[in-house]
């Protein structure tokens, strides 16, 4: 292992098999599955790819707080693997370097043509520097097998961590500095920056190469790095409307900003040139306006068709329900609201190129580019067909299962003299599901036929699944499921993105503990466990608002999710959105007994026949 001693990344995995299972059957098979060589004596791996060689290294322990064990994994590369990530420093600080000399030495130019001419051999050559960046990206994920993401459904509480993540933070903030010194325009400024960037980038690196990274790990262990995490789809849905609406915007605002840092760059011999170019605008460039247009097609088909395929890009770690805190949720709602802001003022760009409805704060663009910016107006018409979408199948689809659904009524008394008694409609289906909806004012409970005619589900346990849905009614969800449609329509956010935002853990168990009171904790707990031994319980591509199974299982989802409006739209959170039943029974054990469930040894029924 002496030449693999730079962690790339630590995991871990809680599962519920024996030390001897996992080393001799889980990691074996996933091993295989992930072309991965295994040595079961050592607990290591290697894997060789175009990138190089991967070494794997698991061990296996006992976890007291959740009677489990943790399966941890590191990901080893070559001490020589630095070299890629200080290259990577390298091309940033070359870009610093290029921004100070121009900014110290401004270009004489004799009239616009040369400037115009200028300009384009110096997009050209940032165009090559950015695909040479490009090209030596930092290693990801995807570019190499991971045994413990890949076998996520056998296991809970997957945590990663890779001091990679600090580079790619330092990235974040070196982009945003290049941009703040590109409109300062300021050879101090940017000199300074630079440096800073390149100061805080090779102290990183030589942290991370002194002991392999292994401080680093431990320090993004103990702290609370993960509450700064944006939402996985949050995060994504901030990342596709930009691109959506950067090409409908960023003409009118480089029309504003590009006479300014003309000047701040360029000395033209004819002071007036700036001032008559822009007199005479907007210019017409039939060339340039159809190789924009043709560039712009073959992007857009490769960001919806990325749309489409996103559940192969999705890094579960992303996606796990987070303990959110006050940052979190901060962090969470600027996602939506610069989501929101881009959405509209796209759109309100996109009606004034495609309906001639002008925009007061939006400039006209100096380039007359007709075919580029019908283009980019269609594409930025996207939240807006999304929106739409989502209504229409939430609508078309309750109206569906209130159609093939027949009014039922459950009434169980205990010796006690407690009653439980509440109406709910039986859905013509053979899965066993559950679900409470709010549709034109009125609250409905359903429930599967497959669900009503389980001989394991007798009168209590059918009573404890409508008393749950009930309690749904009773908390305000299905009210707040109507609002999130309502808010995300709106906003022109997605309704799933909102639905990763919302947590419906403690949602759930409130639920569960309406359900206890009604009609008693043990008849709820029966009731999990009835659907826990179901093979269909909880399928989530039938339900509505927070009624979704334990965990996503995204390969089972692909069908769904490859549609063109689902990932975003679709009315479903791909997060951990509701507890396993387990941890529900475990929730109702630890609060005790209702007080109803004193009468659980016999219970009299009035149960109408389906």
């Amino acid at each position: 292992m002496g030449a693999f001693r730079l962690v790339y990344s630590h995991s871990r995995l809680n599962v519920e098999q024996m030390r001897v299972e996992l080393r001799e059957q889980f990691l074996p098979e996933r091993c295989e599955h992930d072309d991965v060589e295994y040595d079961p004596d050592s607990m290591t791996g290697f894997w060789r790819g175009n990138l190089g060689t991967v070494f794997y290294e698991w061990d296996v322990e006992p976890d007291p707080e959740t009677s489990s064990y943790v399966l941890r994994q590191r990901v080893r590369f070559s001490s020589g693997t630095i070299k890629r990530f200080a290259l990577h420093v390298a091309i940033w600080l070359g870009f610093w370097a290029v921004l100070y000399r121009v900014q110290a030495s401004r270009i004489a130019v004799a009239d616009l043509n040369l400037f115009t001419i200028l300009g384009a051999t110096v997009a050209g050559v940032g165009l090559l520097l950015f695909g040479l960046y490009d090209a030596l990206r930092l290693l990801d994920l995807e570019q190499y097998p991971d045994p413990l993401i890949d076998g996520r459904d056998v296991g809970f509480r997957y945590e990663r961590y890779r001091p990679v993540r600090v580079l790619q933070w330092l990235d974040g903030l070196n982009k945003v500095g290049l941009a703040a010194a590109f409109v300062a325009a300021d050879p101090g400024i940017t000199f300074r920056l630079g440096v800073a960037y390149g100061t805080l980038a090779a102290a990183f690196l030589a942290v991370w190469f002194a002991d392999g990274g292994e401080r680093i790990v431990a320090l993004m262990d103990r702290s609370a790095i993960g509450d700064l995490r944006r939402s996985g789809l949050g995060k994504r849905y901030v990342q596709y409307t930009w691109r959506l609406s950067i090409w409908i915007l960023v003409a009118p605002l480089l029309t504003v900003a590009a006479p300014g840092l003309v000047r701040r760059y360029v000395a033209f011999e004819d002071a007036s040139v700036v001032e008559r170019f822009t007199a005479e605008a907007p210019h017409s460039v039939p060339m340039v306006d159809t190789l924009l247009s043709l560039a712009l097609v073959a992007i857009a088909v490769t960001l919806f068709r990325n749309l489409s395929d996103e559940q192969f890009k999705m890094e579960y770690f992303d996606f796990e329900r987070r303990e959110t805190t006050w940052i979190g949720r901060l962090v969470d709602a600027s996602a939506v609201a610069v989501s929101s802001a881009l959405a509209y003022v796209a759109l309100l760009k996109a009606a004034e190129v495609l309906l001639g409805v002008p925009v007061p704060f939006l400039p006209d663009s100096a380039l007359d580019l007709p075919k580029t910016s019908v283009i980019a107006a269609l594409l930025a018409l996207y939240p807006l067909a999304g929106v739409a979408y989502q209504y229409r199948k939430r609508t078309r689809g309750i109206e569906a299962m209130l159609a093939k659904s027949t009014p039922d009524r459950i009434e169980i008394s205990d010796p006690d003299g407690t009653t439980f008694e509440a109406p709910f409609r039986v859905l013509d289906a053979a899965e066993h599901d559950a679900t409470s909806v709010r549709f034109d004012g009125e609250d409905h409970v359903i429930v599967t036929r497959g669900l009503v005619e389980d001989p394991a589900v007798g009168d209590r346990e059918l009573a404890a699944i409508v008393a749950h849905e009930r309690g749904h009614v009773a908390n305000g969800d299905t009210r707040l499921c109507n609002r999130i449609l309502l808010a995300s329509s709106a906003l022109l956010v997605g309704q799933n993105v909102l639905y990763d935002v919302v947590d419906f853990y403690e949602r759930e168990f409130r639920a569960d503990e309406y359900a206890a009171d009604a009609v008693g904790s043990e008849a709820v707990k029966d009731a999990l466990r009835v659907l826990r031994e179901s093979d269909d319980a909880g399928d989530t591509s039938r339900s509505f608002g927070p009624n979704f199974g334990p965990g996503f299982a995204l390969a089972d989802r692909a069908p769904r999710l490859t549609q063109p409006f689902e990932l975003f739209f679709g009315g479903f959170a791909v997060s951990e959105a509701h507890p396993s039943f387990d941890e529900r029974i475990d929730r109702l054990s630890s609060g005790g007994e209702s007080p109803s469930d004193s009468g659980a040894g016999s219970a009299r029924s009035s149960r109408a026949e389906p």
